[in-house]
This record gives structure tokens, C-alpha cells and sequence, in this order.
């Protein structure tokens, strides 16, 4: 592995300031070629697809619950191209993880870093959501499309108020869940997590209303990038959540990532 290192440039990665520990090693282009995480027993390197992506919010979650996960089953759902939330928890003492995608070539590359790896303790299935996935688990991870959109065909498209997948996971979750089970999810602030911004129920109130008693863990600041979707989104959102107002200093806009977690009654 190393010597296909020995032509790249190592620059450290830090999308946000707990995510730590991150190197991407590139072409003299520019090109991303590989994301390293250095943590001893638990580090693990993920080769990114031609033209891929590199993960952001996927490091956030997977980061902020490592240490939520050790000696449990967990399911990681709308696993991403990397799978990096799967293959961190795997690395980092999870007893079994089952990864999930819609899309079939997005799984192939996932199984494909978990083999790099050397993982054993890894699985990846292509569903939509829950569709093919048996059995119970104690830990249910989601990072999902939540960007409200018309156009429900683009790869972040959570629907037309973002929350169409969120809602599938949470109403379905129970079925998959052993008591006291646990969901971790990453979800935008303007979704209205645990306010209301427009007629719909907040989703802290969808987790109650099927059994679940939902906290947020974690809250981090997040720069609207230029060009990004969610600038592209933003008269969008503001017109679907109308009492939500994104923070400004003039220039830039700021929302908060959270990440919550949901614990199952008996």
C-alpha cells in the first residue's frame, strides 16, 4: 500500500475541527487519490473513486459515535461510494457491520475499501434502505440525502422538505432494532430537528411518536459553501421552513450539523 503513496502529495484533511488524524494523499494535478486515517490499531485507508468524492459530514458521524459502537451490531444505511462510516466502525472494535446503498456500484467500491483493509467484520448489501437487510441490530447508523429539493433525482435529494429518507429510517427502524437500540444520525439544523420552522411535526417528535426518546449529542457550526448545494438550495429552504433563519456576518451563511442520537424503548 505504501508504495502507491511514494508519487502523491500528503496534505492534512480537516473538514471539521474534532475531525482529526486525516491525510489525502494526491496527484500533482490535484487529483485525490487516497484518504488515510492515523489512529494506530484503528487506522485505515480509503482509495477514492475516480471522480468521487471526498467524505465530510461521513467522518463527523463516524468520529463523534467510535466509541459508541465497540463489541455491537451495527447497520450503517445510505453507506456512501467509501463506505467510511461502516469501515470506521469496523476498524474501531464494532463485532459485526452491515453497510447498505441503492447503488450497486457504490457498494462494489465500499466492499473494495473494506477488502483493502483487510476487514472481516464488514458485509455491504445494495437496498433501498431496510429491503434486504435480516435480523437485529444495536446500533443503526444514518448519514442520509437530506437536502430539500424539487429535482428528488440528485444525488443529495432528500425530497421536498429534505426529510423523505429520514422519516423511511425512523419509522422503519424499530423492525431492525433489539430493545434499547440505538439510532446515531447526522441531520442539518434546518430540517427542524428539535424546533418546528413550518407545519410539520419536528423530527425529535417523529423518533417519540415511534418509541424512540432522541437527544442531540453534537452540534457543529458549517459554512454554506459557495457553489455548494445548499447555497443553491437556500431561497428553496427558506421557503419550505420559513421561521428558520440561517445564520449571516454580511458575507457568509452558517447553519449547525447534528448529530443526534435515538434510544428505543423496551
Amino acid at each position: 500500500m505504501e508504495g502507491n503513496f511514494k508519487s502523491l502529495n500528503k496534505s492534512v484533511y480537516i473538514p471539521f475541527d474534532s475531525v482529526k488524524n486525516y491525510y489525502l494523499y494526491s496527484t500533482a494535478e490535484g487529483g485525490v487519490r487516497y484518504l488515510q486515517y492515523v489512529n494506530g490499531a484503528g487506522s485505515y485507508t480509503l482509495e477514492i473513486k475516480p471522480n468521487g468524492y471526498k467524505p465530510k459530514t461521513g467522518l463527523l458521524l463516524a468520529k463523534s459515535i467510535e466509541n459508541k459502537i465497540r463489541g455491537k451490531k451495527v447497520l450503517d444505511l445510505c453507506t456512501g461510494e467509501t463506505g467510511v462510516i461502516a469501515i470506521h466502525s469496523a476498524s474501531y472494535g464494532a463485532k459485526e457491520v452491515v453497510g447498505v446503498d441503492v447503488d450497486k456500484e457504490t457498494v462494489d467500491w465500499a466492499n473494495y475499501n473494506a477488502d483493502l483493509n483487510n476487514l472481516r467484520n464488514i458485509s455491504f448489501k445494495t437496498g433501498n434502505l431496510f429491503e434486504n437487510v435480516t435480523g437485529r441490530f444495536e446500533v443503526i447508523i444514518a448519514n442520509p440525502p437530506q437536502m430539500p429539493m424539487v429535482d428528488e433525482s440528485l444525488h443529495d435529494s432528500g425530497g421536498i422538505y429534505g426529510r423523505e429518507i429520514i422519516e423511511k429510517i425512523i419509522v422503519n427502524a424499530p423492525k431492525y432494532l433489539l430493545p434499547n437500540g440505538e439510532v446515531y444520525m447526522l441531520l442539518f439544523d434546518f430540517l427542524a430537528v428539535d424546533k418546528c420552522y413550518n407545519q410539520l411535526p419536528s423530527i425529535k417528535q417523529i423518533f417519540e411518536k415511534y418509541g424512540f426518546s432522541m437527544q442531540i449529542i453534537k452540534r457543529v457550526k458549517r459554512l454554506v459553501r459557495k457553489g455548494g448545494e445548499t447555497e443553491k438550495s437556500l431561497k428553496y429552504i427558506m421557503e419550505k421552513y420559513p421561521s428558520y433563519s440561517f445564520e449571516s456576518d454580511g458575507e457568509e451563511y452558517y447553519h449547525e450539523v447534528f448529530i443526534v442520537r435515538a434510544v428505543l424503548g423496551n
